[in-house]
């Protein structure tokens, strides 16, 4: 019987280990990003305002095709072990600046924590602190280095450009 309660100890050990970890590693990621805390809040209201207000006309996507990508976009960026980048990516190819455009608009602004981990809404409502954010904002606590150059060539031309 103790040998099953230290396997349960264990597993809870590991578990926060991993949360804390997370956490960790999300902040040392917005640290490298070379943006304030305030510069992002202040940034994340023009951007908004600006993604209302803009006009696509020329797209090659559907709406609902720009809502699925806005919602894998999410998701990429919730997986229990950190940010998926290839999903992330591999949405974007081939879209133009219009589809971009769209795509962010779909997006709006979405619940947003430090510990976007993919868990159930019970465990994420406990221990996260959600806000919500635009796409922008979601890609400067999520991505770095060359994941985020790569990420800012894409979007460049866009509503999103030079806002991350």
């Amino acid at each position: 019987m103790k040998k099953y309660i230290y396997y349960i100890y264990g597993l809870i050990v590991i578990f926060v280990g991993f949360i804390l970890y997370k956490i960790s590693q999300k902040i040392q990621n917005f640290g490298a990003n070379n943006k304030s805390e305030d510069t992002i809040e202040n940034n994340q209201d023009a951007v908004i305002e600006a993604i209302n207000s803009i006009e696509v006309s020329n797209t090659t996507i559907s709406d609902a095709k720009a809502t699925l990508i806005a919602q894998s976009q999410v998701e990429a960026m919730s997986v229990f072990w950190g940010t998926d980048e290839i999903a992330l990516f591999q949405t974007l190819n081939g879209l133009n600046v219009d589809d971009l455009n769209l795509i962010a608009q779909k997006f709006g602004a979405q619940p947003y924590s430090m510990l976007n981990t993919g868990l159930s809404d019970t465990w994420t409502n406990a221990i996260g602190d959600y806000t919500l954010q635009p796409l922008n904002i979601w890609y400067q606590y999520e991505i770095s280095g060359d994941e985020m150059d790569s990420m800012r060539a894409i979007w460049s031309g866009t509503i999103l450009d030079n806002t991350f």
